[in-house]
C-alpha cells in the first residue's frame, strides 16, 4: 500500500509505507478499497489531540466540494492512486473540546466513515465503475504487556460489538440493541517482541459452545509453543464466556425467561464470527488465520462461509461440523453408538468397574428422587451420574473414570461403633468438577442449537432426550433416562456423552432458572443459517483438519462429507492416534502437522482417497 496522507488538520503525523499514525493518540482505524483493505496504521485524530479530553463520536466521509463556510467542519480533499484506481474523498474533521489532557482509550468512540469511490479512467488502466462502501470501527482497548513463563508476553484485548450484529447499518443503529464486551488475549514470543505489527497473526477459537479460551500457564510446548514460532496468538474469549460478557445465572438473573431465550439467541456462530471480524477491525489485521478445536472447528466453517477474504489459513482439530446434514437428529443418532463403543472399551479395559458403577447407582437410587447432595447445592441422581460419560471421548478419559469411580465409597463408623457405607465427600466434589455446567450454562442452553442450521433444519426439540427414548436406544440406556433399574438392568449401566438433556434443570443449581428459557430456545424454529454451502464448496482458502477417526463428539464420516464439499483445498489427516482431545494430548504435533499440510510438506497420502493418514492399533 502506498504510503497514505494525514488528515488535513493533523500536524504531527509519521509516515510508513503501510499508513500512518498519529504521534500522539495511535489508535487502529481502516478504511475499506474496491479490491480489499487499504489500511492506515494507527490513523487517528490529529494533533489537537494534545489538548482534548474528548473526542466526537463520529465523524464522515463525503464526496462534496472541499468549500465550506465558516459554520462547517474543516474539509480538506485527498487523492488517493493505488493500481490505476483515483479514489477522492474529502474528510470532515470532528471537533474536540479543548483541554490540558491527553485521551485515553475510554474517550476513544467508534467511527463510522462512510467513503465512495471514484474509479476512473487513469495512467493506462480503463476502470469505469463507481462503487459506494459502508466501514465501521469498534474501539479497541489494550492491556499492558505482561511476561509469560516459557518466553512470551500477553496483553488482555476488549472490543465493544453489537449484542444484535445488523449487516449495513449505521453506527447509531447498529449498536441499538445493546452493546457486550469481547475479551481476548494476544501472546507474542519474547524474540518477536519489537515485530508485534509485523507477524501474521492465528485466532484460537475454543471448543464448546459456552467455554472460554484457555488461560496459558506457559509458553513452552503443546499447540501454543509450536504457533508462537511463526505467529502472534490470540485466545479469545467466545461471546457470554470468560471475560466477554459473560452468560452466567448470576449476570442473567434480572431478565424473565423469554426475554432469556431473546438474548441467547444471539450467542452463537453466526455472531461470534461476527466479533472476530470487529476485533480483527480494530487489531488493524487484513487476514488473520484460524485454529478451531471441536465447536471452534464449526466456527471456522462459519467463517468460512461469510468472511473468507479476511482468511489465510485455516486449521481445525475434531471440528468439521455435520453441517450436509439437516437437523441434530441424524446427529445424535450417530453419536450415541459412538457414546456405546466407548462404554463397552471401558468395560473391558475395566471389567471390576461394572460392578461399581452398579453399586453406585443403586446407591444413588435408594437414597430417593433427590440424589445426594453435591458440596455446591445440586443433587447427584442417577441419570446425572450417568452422564459422566462426557469424559469418556478425551485420551486419558477411560483412565479418569476408572479413578473416580473406583473411590466412590467410604467406611463411616458411628459413635455406637457400628460403620456404614457412604458416598465420599472427595468423590462428590471431584463429580462435581467433573461437570462444568453450572458455571458455563450455555454448552446446556446453546448446544443442541449449533445443528439447526437455517429454518430448514427447524427446532432441536430436545432432540438427544427424543433419540435416546428410540427402540434402538432405549433399553441399552434406559438406566440414564430413568426407565430400568440398575438391579434390572441387563449387562452393564451405560453411560450417556456430551448430550444434554431438559432434566439438567432439575439436578445442577444454577441451571433451574434458565428452564423455560432452555425449552423456548429448543422449540424455536427460525433459526439463520450458520453455514453457506455454495460459498464453501471448492473453498480458495487452505484448509487442514485432524479428523479423529473414533472421535465420540463429533462424527467422522459426516465430517468427511463436509471435507469433500470444500473441495482439493481442504487436506485431512484422519488418525486413530488421538481421542477427541488430540490437541491437549499432543497438540505441537498435530499443528505441525497440519500446517506442513497446508504448506504441501507432508506427502502421507491413502492412494484410495488421497488424505493424510496414520494409524496405531487397539492395545498401542
Amino acid at each position: 500500500a502506498a504510503a497514505l496522507p494525514c488528515m488535513a488538520t493533523c500536524a504531527k503525523v509519521v509516515s510508513h509505507a503501510v499508513g500512518a499514525v498519529c504521534s500522539m493518540c495511535p489508535v487502529w482505524h481502516k478504511i475499506p478499497t474496491v479490491g480489499g483493505h487499504l489500511r492506515a496504521r494507527n490513523f487517528a485524530c490529529c494533533s489537537t489531540c494534545v489538548n482534548s479530553s474528548r473526542i466526537a463520536s463520529s465523524f464522515t466521509v463525503t464526496t462534496s466540494s472541499p468549500a465550506a463556510s465558516a459554520s462547517s467542519p474543516k474539509q480538506g480533499t485527498h487523492l488517493w492512486q493505488s493500481a490505476g484506481v483515483v479514489l477522492t474523498t474529502v474528510l470532515a474533521t470532528f471537533a474536540v473540546a479543548s483541554s490540558t489532557s491527553r485521551p485515553t482509550s475510554s474517550h476513544r468512540k467508534a467511527l463510522s466513515i462512510s467513503v465512495r469511490f471514484s474509479a476512473r479512467k487513469h495512467a493506462g488502466c480503463n476502470v469505469s465503475r463507481g462503487i459506494a462502501l459502508h466501514a465501521q470501527s469498534s474501539p479497541l482497548v489494550t492491556g499492558e504487556w505482561e511476561p509469560l513463563l516459557g518466553g512470551a508476553f500477553c496483553r488482555g484485548l476488549c472490543v465493544t460489538v453489537p449484542l444484535r450484529h445488523t449487516l449495513n447499518a449505521g453506527e447509531g443503529d447498529r449498536m441499538a440493541g445493546g452493546t457486550i464486551q469481547v475479551f481476548a488475549r494476544e501472546i507474542v514470543s519474547a524474540k518477536f517482541r519489537e515485530k508485534v505489527p509485523e507477524l501474521p497473526a492465528l485466532l484460537f477459537l475454543q471448543g464448546g459452545p459456552g467455554f472460554p479460551a484457555a488461560r496459558p500457564t506457559s509458553a513452552q510446548g503443546g499447540w501454543l509453543g509450536r504457533a508462537l514460532e511463526e505467529y502472534r496468538v490470540v485466545l479469545l474469549d467466545q461471546r457470554g464466556t470468560g471475560r466477554s460478557t459473560p452468560i452466567t445465572a448470576q449476570t442473567l438473573k434480572h431478565l424473565s425467561p423469554e426475554e432469556h431465550a431473546e438474548y441467547l439467541s444471539h450467542f452463537r456462530a453466526d455472531s461470534i464470527v461476527r466479533d472476530c471480524e470487529e476485533l480483527r477491525h480494530a487489531l488493524g489485521l487484513g487476514k488473520w488465520s484460524l485454529l478451531g478445536q471441536s465447536f471452534g472447528g464449526f466456527c471456522c466453517l462459519t467463517y468460512l462461509s461469510f468472511h473468507s477474504g479476511s482468511l489465510d489459513a485455516v486449521y481445525i482439530t475434531g471440528g468439521l461440523p455435520p453441517m450436509m446434514r439437516i437437523g441434530a437428529d441424524e446427529v445424535y443418532r450417530a453419536t450415541f453408538r459412538r457414546v456405546l463403543v466407548r462404554n463397552r472399551l471401558y468395560y473391558r479395559r475395566y471389567p471390576g468397574d461394572v460392578a461399581r458403577v452398579q453399586e453406585i447407582v443403586a446407591h444413588l437410587e435408594a437414597l430417593g428422587p433427590q440424589g445426594a447432595r453435591l458440596p455446591g447445592g445440586g443433587r447427584l441422581t442417577p441419570r446425572r451420574f450417568l452422564s459422566l460419560g462426557l469424559m469418556l471421548g478425551g485420551g486419558d478419559g477411560i483412565e479418569a473414570m476408572h479413578w473416580l469411580v473406583e473411590s466412590a465409597f467410604v467406611d463411616v463408623r458411628s459413635s455406637a461403633g457400628g460403620a456404614s457405607r457412604e458416598l465420599d465427600d472427595r468423590f462428590l466434589a471431584k463429580v462435581e468438577m467433573a461437570q462444568s455446567f453450572d458455571t458455563n450454562p450455555m454448552y446446556w442452553l446453546l448446544h443442541e442449537a449449533i445443528y439447526c442450521d437455517g429454518c430448514e433444519a427447524g427446532a432441536s426439540s430436545w432432540s438427544a432426550d427424543c433419540v435416546l427414548r428410540e427402540a434402538e436406544f432405549r433399553t441399552l440406556f434406559g438406566t440414564a433416562i430413568g426407565e430400568i433399574p440398575a438391579s434390572d438392568a441387563e449387562g452393564p449401566l451405560l453411560f450417556t456423552g456430551e448430550m444434554v438433556f431438559p432434566w439438567f434443570a432439575e439436578d445442577f443449581i444454577s441451571l433451574g432458572g434458565f428452564k423455560q428459557a432452555a425449552d423456548l430456545l429448543a422449540t424455536r424454529a427460525d433459526w439463520p443459517n450458520l453455514y453457506d454451502k455454495d460459498a464453501l464448496r471448492d473453498t480458495k482458502v487452505p484448509v487442514s483438519a485432524a479428523m479423529y477417526y473414533d472421535d465420540m463428539y463429533v462424527e467422522r464420516a459426516f465430517s468427511e462429507e463436509t471435507a469433500d464439499l470444500l473441495g482439493p483445498n481442504c487436506q485431512v489427516w484422519v488418525t486413530n492416534e488421538f481421542q477427541h482431545s488430540g490437541i491437549r494430548d499432543d497438540g505441537k504435533r498435530v499443528l505441525d502437522t497440519l500446517m506442513k499440510m497446508v504448506r504441501g510438506e507432508v506427502q502421507r497420502e491413502c492412494g484410495g482417497c488421497g488424505r493424510v493418514s496414520s494409524h496405531r492399533t487397539l492395545d498401542e
